[in-house]
């Protein structure tokens, strides 16, 4: 006798019809690469994919398993419609933004232990990591723009550069193998962790200390500035790829084509998040000004 659970642990094959039909797509997509559930279907699904394909092809239908935590309510009781606890995704999302939530789902602690969600938690993550790195792309765009820099060959090597420039290089190109690494494992929690330390160094270790170096102008320390965020910025796109697009766009895409008129630039009312997936479907806005850690208070950045 056999129950429903047969027909789950039959998905990798009988989702394309095979043997009857599509042989050659169903050898290139089996086995999977990963699979990711709740803890609660370690005897259900995961036990009857295993089950079903080594009977059936001598071989799991997946490599890797991601085995999530349960959600709490943020005083740790389980959510449900009936202790009226539960906190919807999009609402979340609207008020907090969705790499936001993408954020802390990936990296505010580790997958597989439950995890206690709520709008404090969420704005935690807003306020020590994504407002961190947001302030310190404006910082660059605006005195980059001040200076009326941009990246060439004239720019000083990074030997020629001064010891926290070549400091700041070398910690990047650390946080670019122990990231890496990180992902190909699976580890977004370590992975997280990695970022949100080497963030919180560039604008308040970094950034902070060469103050006076952007109000002048310096190509060397704008140059060694530039190459950490866009480096740090195509590392977090995995977990956060609204913020880091926007980012991108305003460190490496002005440089690369003709600037656009000054009417068309995106403009947004400040808020306690200065990006709405709302207002600009499929990128992020500019504010219309921001609080800087990493330095002074200043226009939007075009």
């Amino acid at each position: 006798m056999i129950d429903a659970w047969y027909d789950s642990g039959s998905m990798p094959f009988a989702q394309y019809g095979y043997p009857l039909k599509n042989a050659d797509l169903f050898e290139k997509r089996y086995p999977a690469q990963f699979i990711s559930e709740a803890i609660d279907q370690t005897r259900g699904w995961f036990y009857t994919l295993m089950a079903v394909g080594t009977l059936v092809f001598d071989k799991s239908s997946y490599e890797n398993v991601v085995c999530l935590g349960h959600i709490l309510a943020e005083d740790g009781r389980k959510m449900s419609k009936h202790l009226g606890n539960i906190l919807e995704p999009i609402s979340l999302m609207d008020q907090h933004g969705a790499d936001a939530v993408r954020w802390f789902m990936a990296a505010g602690g580790s997958p597989w232990s439950a995890r206690r969600v709520g709008h404090n938690t969420i704005q935690e993550v807003v306020r020590k990591t994504l407002l961190t790195y947001w302030n310190t792309v404006a910082f660059q765009a605006l005195y980059a723009r001040t200076a009326g820099w941009a990246p060439s060959a004239a720019d000083p090597l990074p030997a020629d550069r001064p010891l926290l420039d070549r400091w700041l290089l070398s910690e990047l190109n650390i946080l670019v193998g122990a990231v890496d690494e990180a992902l190909e494992g699976f580890d977004t929690q370590r992975a997280g962790k990695l970022l949100s330390a080497f963030v919180d160094d560039l604008s308040n270790w970094y950034v902070r200390r060469g103050r006076r170096r952007f109000w002048q102008g310096e190509p060397a320390a704008l140059r060694t500035l530039h190459e950490a965020l866009e480096t740090v910025t195509r590392l977090m796109a995995p977990l956060t790829p609204f913020i880091t697009e926007r980012g991108l766009a305003g460190l490496v895409v002005r440089w690369t084509r003709p600037p656009r008129p000054r009417s068309t630039w995106p403009t947004s009312p400040w808020s306690t998040r200065p990006w709405s997936t709302r207002s600009c479907p499929g990128t992020w806005c500019w504010s219309g000004g921001w609080s800087s850690s990493a330095g002074r208070p200043g226009p939007t950045p075009g």
